[in-house]
């Protein structure tokens, strides 16, 4: 489990959403990953749609192959997990 006080509370939303698990293997999750990064989308990067829970090994995933690849993935894990797939 994270440690709560290290993450703002709207970062903590996000956690709690998902049960502090990631959102693509269900592992614990240990940090938010910007599907679109802040780089890319600097006046947007931290809206909630945009930060989704994940695991260490599953970051590494998402870096590994890039947002282009990484970001319909995590967005399908997301939505699957709010009902809306």
């Amino acid at each position: 489990m994270i440690d709560k006080s290290l993450w703002k509370p709207d970062q903590l939303e996000i956690f709690e959403e998902f049960g502090y698990k990631c959102i693509r293997c269900g592992h614990d999750a240990v940090t938010l990953h910007e599907l679109i990064p802040k780089s890319l989308a600097p006046k947007t990067w931290m809206l909630k749609d945009n930060r989704v829970p994940i695991c260490s090994i599953c970051h590494e995933f998402a870096h590994k192959y890039g947002t282009k690849f990484s970001k319909p993935i995590l967005e399908w894990h997301r939505d699957r997990l709010r009902g809306r797939v």
